[in-house]
């Protein structure tokens, strides 16, 4: 489940494969950036990278490419053995029984298409017992990736149930890291010495307690005590926390971000409010991190109140430390985004999903409105693409825009038809397709993302024939 630790433990057995050279490969996913929750781009990278480790399997790979250069445009099973059981099993002859090669695929259930992710499960479990390859996966427990190895059979896999460890277990560790994190932070603050009896154990006990089998809770509440303010008021808050809730593991959990963000929202004018819940919006629910910058000019907030609404929600935003405001804004860790997301779980904090796409749609396509024009880069002449250069694409199309041009139709497919699609979103809507289609285009092939054209086009497509599907059966039940 979220939370327990499985991509700090895919990260450091991926150090250890790499130090006793054994790393083949890995690809982590993650819902945060578009590549990588791309499923059809696991296996091109995972070959690649086996290419880069071996001499023999990137002569392999070659002649695979030399002889179909089309093959990763094809089917998943074709390019699975193409690009990765060919030349694995060419690099392999000869050798005496080698130690096989690991690699490391996390998180698979943060990729954005889970029936391709079905297929890649799939298509290892076929070929992994013919191969000197070893596979380590990650992810939640999906029922689609369940179903994989459910019809597998178990004789292909061990599988390893990371919140069903005994408690005994996972207490000790979380003490240990605990521990040595609340110690850090005390000789960060005491400039190298540490506070008699710090942590106190009574409040170590609870916050181990509190956990559970999270290591999430104690990791966020460690990055809260160390956020500003007294760390052992700050301590005493975390642990004094009573978890009643119906939400079972998550409880603890949910209590912790809830106080989180009442303190964020603390003191706040309504205008603060206001902003603080529009940038957490759009951290949540954009489809890659965007910076201070790029937030600032797609949510129409002034760059210095984007960066103080960041500031009070330093323990579960990843915020650069770094004064440069284009570096990329994300959430630590994707069991935030399911709190804020679920009603039953975050309470008065809940943001609705579909009311977020919706208004970061919009501002997409008001961006799009007023900052698209025909000859963006103001090129002279039939210039090729390959001739503008990459500073004067950022300068003409700053982040923001570029972010509006790739993922405009995503957050439009994503708004729920209830009731019924609000006016002003069809009027955007309209308004793009009459003014700005063909600058758009323009704009996504200087980008080099004109194929994002089609797939844009194909979900608004789709979420249109939605919509027209509810509206008919409004009328009906009306009549």
């Amino acid at each position: 489940m979220a939370g327990t630790g499985k991509t700090t433990i895919a990260f450091t057995f991926s150090q250890i494969l790499d130090n006793i050279q054994m790393l083949g490969a890995s690809f982590f996913c993650s819902h945060l950036d578009t590549d990588s929750s791309d499923a059809d781009l696991i296996f091109p990278t995972l070959a690649y990278e086996l290419a880069r480790h071996s001499p023999a399997a990137s002569n392999a790979l070659l002649s695979a490419l030399e002889k179909d250069r089309n093959v990763g445009y094809k089917s998943m099973r074709d390019q699975f053995f193409n690009l990765i059981v060919t030349p694995t099993r060419a690099a392999s002859e000869g050798l005496p029984t080698p130690r096989p090669l690991v690699i490391v695929i996390d998180a698979l259930d943060e990729c954005a298409n889970q029936s391709t992710v079905s297929d890649v499960l799939a298509i290892i479990c076929q070929y992994s017992p013919t191969l000197p390859l070893k596979f380590f996966i990650t992810s939640r427990p999906e029922r689609q990736i369940q179903n994989v190895f459910l019809q597998e059979g178990t004789s292909r896999y061990s599988r390893f149930t990371l919140h069903e460890i005994e408690k005994d277990i996972v207490s000790a560790d979380i003490a240990i890291y605990a521990r040595e994190e609340l110690v850090n932070i005390a000789e960060r603050r005491k400039a190298g010495s540490s506070i008699n009896g710090w942590p106190p154990e009574d409040r170590l006990k609870t916050l181990v307690r509190l956990s559970g089998s999270l290591f999430i809770y104690a990791a966020t509440a460690c990055k809260y005590v160390g956020g500003g303010g007294s760390i052992v008021d700050r301590l005493a808050d975390v642990t004094d926390i009573l978890p009643n809730s119906p939400n079972g593991e998550t409880s603890a959990l949910d209590k912790l971000y809830g106080r989180i963000l009442s303190a964020a929202f603390q003191g706040a004018n309504a205008r603060e409010k206001d902003e603080i819940q529009m940038v957490l919006r759009a951290v949540v629910s954009v489809r890659s991190p965007l910076s201070i910058d790029g937030l600032s000019d797609l949510l129409i907030i002034k760059t210095e109140n984007v960066s103080e609404a960041l500031s009070s929600l330093r323990s579960v935003v990843y915020i650069p430390s770094s004064e440069d405001t284009s570096l990329p804004i994300s959430t630590f860790h994707a069991s935030f985004t399911d709190f804020i997301t679920t009603k039953n779980r975050s309470g008065e904090h809940f943001l609705e999903p579909s009311e977020s796409h919706q208004i970061l749609g919009l501002r997409c396509l008001g961006l799009l409105q007023s900052s698209l024009a025909e000859n963006i880069c103001q090129l002279e002449g039939l210039a090729l693409n390959a001739d503008v250069s990459p500073s004067t694409i950022r300068d003409r199309i700053p982040e923001a825009l570029a972010y509006a041009c790739i993922n405009w139709a995503s957050h439009v497919a994503n708004i729920k038809p209830r009731g019924q699609v609000p006016r002003e979103v069809w009027d955007a809507l309209y308004r793009f397709f009459d003014e700005k289609l063909l600058q758009w285009l323009e704009c996504l092939s200087l980008l080099t993302r004109l194929g994002d054209a089609v797939s844009s086009l194909r979900k608004l497509e789709g979420w249109s024939q939605v919509c027209r599907c509810f509206i008919t059966m409004r009328i009906i039940a009306e009549q």
